[in-house]
């Protein structure tokens, strides 16, 4: 390094004095600090947008001319410089000696690292077409998250956290901010923060910050496109799983335009946008031409889109009257841009979301392109969150999308091949004489878990053997066939493709070779995932079609539960219609999203609606005498009903009434118990005969103490997705009795 030192001082004499030759050795001179500067900017320069020529540049750069100026002795484009892999003075060193005659002209200089080149943004070569794990994001506008006022700065950034506890993204609009700024700015512990900031710092601004265990599903590097600094970006995720992409985007809003909000308008269109309409239209193309087909990645595209998509998503605050209609225009452009080329339909919750001076509007939403039959078999989740008005004037919405739970052997409903097979009936009767056998002091209660014991014993051995896979014939049978297929072939699980090929054959004929399973199952199973959505529909109908059916001898009772459960099969099928709870708040005003938070928190509320608080006795006799003087005077007593005795034809008429609802947690459908015959009906007479008993209650406690085990469901209703109704699924033989 002395000796090159030297020739630099003699080189920097011959060409100028004074100033300039201290300029040049400056120049070529520093060389570790250079080398770390430019490998720095290198690594970052591989982060940034940037097209496939970039990287061809990056390889082999041009020369850069040079120009000899009074004090200066740089190359026109320094750039160029800085992504080569060497050193930045040797690069410059050599290259004002060859262009001195120092070197000669056919000297080559230092060459850049040979690599392979980076895929383009968005590239999905080795991935397995769309998502198809669950996520849960959060769409959040900040109002200037990265504000001055510092007590205000740690509110948000206190919220924001608690909004990543409940989701694994954080999406959010309106951040402000510099680019500097922002990257200085740390994300929670175990998180990652993508920004791009707007012209200045109180402009415009988006960001996400994810989980890194959400990260971990997908193999890096995750890439961070920005189709309009401050106003639109694609996080993209490639990984086992399959492709998605986030899309987070602030739509353009206010009075008057101003050059502000033409920052990043593309030359050609300066002239045509000259209103907040014409500049959303534009931002709206350009999101378009970013997304990529909903057959090679799932794109989940949050944004606070400063337009009501339906007249009563705006309302005005001294009236209640719809004000949204004027931005219909919007509306139409953004369907026929983004929803119908791209297959994008809204995850609807029907909650504001915006509260501004004079109006509540719907502005911030969260829009996904799967299928629809991932509807089916997997719950949406939608709902606007607590305001938080001493922050923000936006309310958070939250989106999720989860897996159907895995259930153990043990947990399963009995499957309708195997109680409708035609040996069924006969080995259940012969298991069930083999354990009377050896429990032949059981009681009538006793006989009853016997038999459900019988049943369960059977029909999982017959489950797991040829005899159990029967021909699917029942609409239901076949969406389940169906749907089963799809999960296995996701999993590569080619024993239970093979099942559900000998259930239902007609897969096969919709699917070209339904034991390759690599490659993009979106496109190879297309023709099966529809017929899916066919296959639920038709069963939706046929539920509704049987309450109107007169012949089948149902009370209105029964018709009218068969009308509502096609009708929320029905609504499960519209798209991106949420068919779970969204959200449940707790004591403290929070929103609970998580599905075990939910589930232990309605768990404490009903334990004390459900609760034994005791009887008082001599208060109960009181009464009983009370009402009996009463009925003495007024009419009949209850005397009567001790003469009531039950008989075989009205069990047998129950069993032949019930319909197909989901079982209790034994697992044993009505229709098990309607295929065991006279069986059934004696063992359940028997047990009645039992329970009403004066020792009955000391039997049950004794021979079956879960006799009185239900389910409890929250079905969220039809209008509200955060009002729900409770449905107690009890055991089917508790309710036959």
């Amino acid at each position: 390094m002395d000796e090159m030192a030297g020739i630099d001082g003699s080189l920097g004499q011959q060409i100028h004095s004074g100033e300039s030759r201290t300029l040049t050795s400056s120049l070529l001179t520093n060389s570790d600090s250079s080398c770390n500067s430019s490998r720095l900017w290198m690594q970052n320069s591989l982060n940034a947008n940037s097209d496939t020529a970039f990287y061809h540049d990056w390889l082999r750069p041009p020369l850069p001319r040079l120009q000899f100026t009074g004090d200066a002795l740089l190359p026109a484009d320094t750039e160029v410089l800085q992504r080569l892999d060497t050193p930045l003075c040797l690069y410059r060193r050599r290259r004002l000696l060859r262009a001195l005659g120092q070197l000669p002209q056919t000297q080559v200089l230092p060459e850049a690292l040979a690599v392979s080149p980076t895929p383009a943004v968005g590239s999905t070569a080795g991935c397995q077409g769309p998502f198809r794990g669950e996520f849960a994001a959060t769409l959040w506008n900040a109002q200037a998250f990265f504000c001055v006022d510092e007590v205000k700065f740690n509110a948000k950034t206190a919220y924001a956290g608690s909004l990543l506890d409940r989701s694994d993204m954080l999406l959010l609009n309106e951040a402000h901010g510099t680019d500097g700024g922002n990257k200085a700015w740390r994300p929670p512990i175990g998180t990652t923060a993508w920004w791009s900031a707007g012209p200045t710092v109180g402009h415009a601004g988006i960001g996400i910050i994810v989980k890194d265990s959400f990260l971990r599903q997908f193999s890096g590097p995750h890439r961070w496109h920005i189709i309009w600094p401050g106003r639109a970006a694609i996080l993209s995720f490639r990984g086992p799983h399959g492709s998605l992409d986030v899309v987070v985007a602030y739509f353009h809003t206010g009075w008057e335009v101003r050059e502000m909000d033409k920052f990043g308008v593309h030359p050609q269109w300066m002239e045509y946008c000259n209103s907040f309409p014409r500049l959303r239209e534009h931002l709206r193309n350009r999101i378009s031409a970013a997304i990529q087909s909903r057959d090679r990645v799932l794109t989940l595209f949050g944004a606070d889109c400063n337009w009501a998509p339906q007249g009563a998503d705006r309302r005005a605050k001294s009236t209640m009257d719809a004000t949204g209609s004027r931005n219909d225009m919007d509306e139409r452009h953004f369907q026929a841009t983004m929803c119908q080329k791209h297959g994008l339909v809204e995850l609807h919750q029907p909650e504001m979301t915006h509260s501004g001076s004079v109006s509540l509007s719907r502005l911030d939403r969260f829009y996904l392109n799967h299928h629809l039959s991932e509807q089916i078999d997997r719950e949406l989740q939608a709902v606007a969150l607590e305001w938080r008005r001493d922050i923000s004037d936006h309310r958070a919405v939250f989106v999720a999308r989860r897996l159907p739970a895995e259930l153990d052997a043990s947990a399963r409903p009995i499957s309708q091949s195997v109680y409708s097979h035609e040996d069924f009936p006969r080995r259940c009767k012969l298991t069930y004489e083999e354990k009377l056998r050896e429990c032949p002091d059981a009681s009538k209660l006793k006989r009853l878990v016997l038999l459900k014991e019988t049943i369960k014993e059977v029909a999982n051995n017959m489950a797991s053997t040829e005899v159990g896979h029967t021909v699917a014939t029942d609409t239901s049978d076949k969406l389940g066939v169906v749907m089963r297929f799809l999960r296995a072939a996701e999993k590569e699980a080619f024993n239970t493709v093979s099942q559900c090929l000998l259930r239902y054959p007609h897969i096969a004929t919709l699917v070209d070779n339904p034991y390759d399973l690599s490659g993009n199952l979106a496109v190879k199973l297309r023709s099966l995932k529809d017929h899916a959505v066919e296959l639920a529909r038709e069963l939706a109908l046929e539920q509704m079609r049987s309450a109107q059916d007169d012949s089948d001898g149902h009370d209105n009772f029964e018709k009218d539960k068969r009308k509502k459960k096609g009708m929320r099969l029905l609504h499960r099928l519209a798209p991106g219609k949420s068919g779970a709870i969204g959200a449940v708040i707790d004591n403290r005003g929070k929103f609970l999203t998580d599905p075990q938070a939910m589930a232990n928190h309605l768990r404490l509320h009903w334990a004390n609606v459900f609760k034994a608080k005791g009887v008082n006795q001599e208060r109960l006799q009181a009464w009983l005498d009370e009402d009996s003087d009463g009925r003495a005077e007024q009419g009949p007593t209850h005397e009567g009903l001790r003469s009531i005795r039950l008989k075989r034809r009205a069990i047998r008429q129950a069993l032949k009434q019930s319909n197909n609802s989901s079982p209790g947690p034994d697992g044993i459908p009505y229709g098990a118990w309607r295929a065991l015959g006279e069986v059934a009906v004696d063992v359940l007479y028997g047990a009645f005969g039992d329970l009403i008993r004066d020792e009955g209650p000391e039997i049950m406690r004794r021979d079956y103490p879960d006799f009185n085990a239900s389910l409890l469901f929250f079905l969220p209703r039809l209008r509200w997705c955060t009002s729900f109704r409770g449905i107690e699924c009890e055991t089917s033989e508790r309710h036959q009795l």
